[in-house]
């Protein structure tokens, strides 16, 4: 981020005045909205200005903001959320995908992590599916090696084993 020069009207303005105006242009307010605000304050400017701060000022604090956010998105353990929270994500993810001015970033980031803890619902059914097929496979095999069966026992169990009868 590069340092306001002394003689910048944002360099003159006080920390609440400065924090007011980045707050304001971090907000998406208009340009000449922030003009008005600064004629306010006792400073003049033009828009050119408005438009150098806000790209050398607050674009680079806003997108190492969204950098973080999107770190913090892909640490988060999803396999605690309920269905009803990554409800409340997808309907997050719609409004800000209908929301003027949204970044996209924002929007795949939130359905990233839908995608994520659907993936592991898939993966905790899937090996829930593979145990349960592992433990009527041990049993199929104790059965078939059970010598005190007749051959029509075996079936018989076996069928039960695999839902079958």
């Amino acid at each position: 981020m590069k340092k306001l020069r002394a003689d910048s009207t944002f360099s003159r303005l006080s920390e609440k005045q400065l924090a007011q105006v980045d707050d304001m242009l971090l907000g998406g307010t208009s340009y000449e909205e922030v003009r008005s605000y600064l004629s306010e304050c006792g400073q003049t400017c033009s828009r050119t200005s408005v438009a150098d701060y806000y790209h050398n000022h607050i674009l680079p604090r806003k997108w190492a903001r969204q950098q973080r956010l999107a770190r913090e998105l892909d640490s988060v353990d999803t396999s605690g959320l309920d269905a009803a929270t990554l409800d409340a994500v997808r309907a997050r993810a719609m409004e800000l995908a209908i929301t003027p001015g949204t970044e996209v970033k924002h929007i795949k980031a939130l359905y990233e992590l839908v995608l994520k803890a659907h993936a592991q619902r898939l993966d905790e059914r899937r090996m829930h599916l593979l145990e349960q097929k592992a433990a009527a496979a041990a049993a199929a095999e104790s059965t078939v090696r059970d010598s005190t069966l007749t051959p029509e026992e075996k079936e018989r169990r076996i069928r039960e084993i695999f839902g079958l009868a």
